[in-house]
């Protein structure tokens, strides 16, 4: 793999230059890394792909989504004219998720108002957990959605 592959590199506590992607140490207690871009992305503004719950390896799992909430403080910003959520970690790093919205039957919806990012497997036929967030607010859950729906991912190792 190359040097500046995400899965080679050590982890930063910024994304400083335009080789993306990156992961971010943000000091959380179980040492997870999040990456700098969307699966499919290639800078940290980027939607990315939308993909069905359990679709891509390295989506994190429901405890790492709970982690993300409980121990960053989360800011609702505007970064390179793209609305997202800003998780800043214990350690002061930060990553910047693009409120991507949803793709439901070949539709998107809610880009530029929330967003909603899957995790590592569905929760039963029907159901899912996810980070969600918009203006205000950031929180995990049980996604009350069709686990069909397609979410946008940020990887973690």
């Amino acid at each position: 793999m190359p040097e500046d592959s995400p899965k080679e590199s050590k982890g930063t506590t910024a994304c400083t230059d335009g080789k993306h992607p990156h992961w971010i140490d943000l000091g959380l207690p179980s040492g997870t890394q999040w990456r700098c871009c969307n699966e499919g992305a290639s800078a940290p503004e980027a939607y990315g792909g939308y993909y069905q719950f359990g679709q891509v390896g390295s989506a994190p799992s429901l405890d790492q989504i709970a982690e993300l909430v409980n121990y960053c403080t989360y800011t609702w910003t505007t970064q390179n004219a793209v609305n997202g959520g800003k998780f800043t970690g214990p350690n002061g790093s930060t990553i910047f998720l693009p409120a991507a919205g949803s793709r439901w039957d070949g539709e998107l919806n809610g880009v530029g108002s929330w967003g909603s990012y899957g995790s590592s497997r569905p929760d039963g036929e029907y159901r899912a957990c996810a980070l969600y967030f918009e203006y205000g607010d950031a929180h995990w859950n049980d996604y009350w959605s069709r686990v069909s729906e397609r979410l946008s991912v940020r990887p973690v190792r």
